[in-house]
Order: structure tokens, then C-alpha cells, then sequence
């Protein structure tokens, strides 16, 4: 009988302790919503030898510690966190560009969990300008000798040692165009009666003549003259 009732308290005694042990909570999965995330721009272009500033946006539900950028892999920004969401542009972050980069955005959470973003970049080379020396044309003009109504041959002589491209000549009364004239012309020296260009003069008074003159190179010369007409 003893040995009944001491299995019949044994069996009490586990049944009790299985009741009153604490079940096992199983782990809760890593689920996407939980990690931080990042989200660059990627600027258009960029010329070579400037510099953009970084924008995106980053969030953490756990909340933000920290921010890193990286060029090339190079550091390039640190900088603590707080809060749960942030516009990276306003960190200033001024990225620049001399060639081929890549571009990379590391922020941390408090839970310690790390997300990033990244993109490749490349400068925008700038066109070059042609560079153009100063003109060495030389020029001259001969004043005619006419009276205001007539029509007067415009006679000098245009010269460079690069070669003649193209002579522009401007004729102004009172402030006023009264004619003009463009020529395509070539050698080295041109006389301008053999243009035959014959502009009206309108009364009498002052004229302003202005002939500017482009040479091979696309380098211009100008030269400015006046006259006076009677009536």
C-alpha cells in the first residue's frame, strides 16, 4: 500500500510541475518591415570637376543611430542619428565628381541592424571652348568725298596674315544704321571698293563707318571711322 501511495504523490507531484512550468515563446522572424531602409537619388548629370549633394530619404521603426557615406569606398560622412525618419539631403553631404564613382549611403538602427543604398556616376565632361586669339587684321579707310543724297563707293583695305574669312561693314547716321554689308573673302588682302558695296547717304552730317573683319582662326579685328558729308 505504501509504495501505491507513494507513486499516486510522484505522479501529482510531475503533473504539478508540467502545469506550472512557463512555456517556450518561440523566436519572433526578422521580417522586412523591421530593417532600416535607404533610398538615394541619383542626380541627372554632373559636370566634371563639381560636386552634387546627396539626397534620399532613410527611415527606421527602431529608430536611426547613425550615418555613413562612402565615395569609391572612401569615407566621405559620419554622423549620429536620431529619430525614425530623415531626409538625407539635409546633411549637406557635397559629393564630388572628377570621373567614375560609386556612391554609397550606410545607416544603423538601434537595434543594431545596418541597410544601404548605392549608384554608379559618372561626369559630364565639359565641351571645350575653341580658344581664339586676339585678330590681327589691318584695316583702313578711305574717306570719300561726296555730297548727302549720293551714293558713295566705300574704298580701304583689309589684310591679315592668317587668311580672310568674312568683312562686316556698318554705316550709322545720327545714331541710326543706314546700311550694312557682309561679304565672304579670302587671301590676305582685300580692297573694299572691289566689293563694289555703295551705301545712300541720307543727309549731311556725320557718319560712323565700323568694319570688322574675321580671319581664318575665327579671331576679329574691328575698326571704327568717321566722316563728315555736306549738304
Amino acid at each position: 500500500m505504501n509504495g501505491i501511495f507513494r507513486s499516486r504523490r510522484t505522479l501529482s507531484l510531475l503533473m504539478l510541475l508540467f502545469v506550472a512550468a512557463p512555456a517556450t515563446r518561440a523566436a519572433q522572424p526578422l521580417t522586412l518591415d523591421m530593417l532600416p531602409k535607404v533610398a538615394l537619388t541619383r542626380p541627372a548629370s554632373v559636370q566634371a570637376g563639381s560636386s552634387f549633394v546627396l539626397r534620399g530619404n532613410a527611415q527606421a521603426s527602431a529608430g536611426l543611430v547613425s550615418a555613413e557615406a562612402y565615395i569609391d569606398n572612401r569615407p566621405l560622412f559620419s554622423r549620429p542619428l536620431s529619430g525614425t525618419s530623415l531626409d538625407i539631403g539635409t546633411l549637406g553631404i557635397n559629393v564630388p565628381v572628377t570621373g567614375s564613382h560609386t556612391v554609397r549611403f550606410v545607416v544603423r538602427d538601434k537595434s543594431n541592424k545596418i541597410m544601404q543604398d548605392a549608384f554608379q556616376i559618372s561626369a559630364q565632361q565639359s565641351p571645350l571652348k575653341p580658344v581664339v586669339a586676339a585678330g590681327d587684321a589691318a584695316i583702313t579707310f578711305n574717306p570719300p568725298n561726296a555730297r548727302a543724297g549720293a551714293l558713295v563707293l566705300i574704298s580701304g583695305m583689309v589684310s591679315s596674315t592668317r587668311g580672310l574669312q568674312q568683312v562686316d561693314l556698318t554705316l550709322l547716321f545720327k545714331g541710326a544704321i543706314v546700311g550694312s554689308e557682309r561679304r565672304v573673302i579670302s587671301g590676305t588682302m582685300v580692297q573694299l571698293d572691289s566689293l563694289g558695296w555703295r551705301p545712300n547717304l541720307p543727309g549731311a552730317g556725320g557718319y560712323t563707318l565700323t568694319i570688322v573683319v574675321t580671319d581664318r582662326n575665327l579671331a576679329k579685328t574691328s575698326k571704327t571711322f568717321t566722316f563728315g558729308v555736306n549738304g
